[in-house]
């Protein structure tokens, strides 16, 4: 139900690919694996930084914007047209959130 919506993908938190949805615009195996190493990445500098481990991010690509958010243990990044906002992806985490609470 997202405008702009391309495909998603849910991760372990051991990187390991849990699930994946597409509209076809992008094969849902590719995003998971830019999804892969972009948390393996970031969870290594944390590691190195000790800073933590991954919680949020927002990247631009040139095939649209990723919006991945760890929540209980699993990693989810949504992809989406270029031209959505800030707010649009918010709202578009919050509501996979509140979809994933109710089982």
């Amino acid at each position: 139900g997202m405008n702009g919506y391309k495909c998603s993908a849910v991760l372990g938190r051991d990187g390991g690919f849990v699930a994946g949805h597409t509209r076809g615009h992008v094969p849902k195996e590719r995003f998971a694996q830019v999804l892969q190493d972009v948390y393996l990445c970031s969870e290594d500098g944390g590691r190195k930084m000790d800073i933590g481990t991954f919680v949020s991010g927002e990247l631009d690509t040139p095939i649209g914007k990723v919006v991945m958010s760890e929540w209980k243990g699993y990693v989810f990044g949504i992809l989406g047209e270029s031209t959505l906002k800030h707010e649009e992806l918010g709202a578009a985490v919050e509501k996979f959130v509140a979809f994933l609470s109710v089982g």
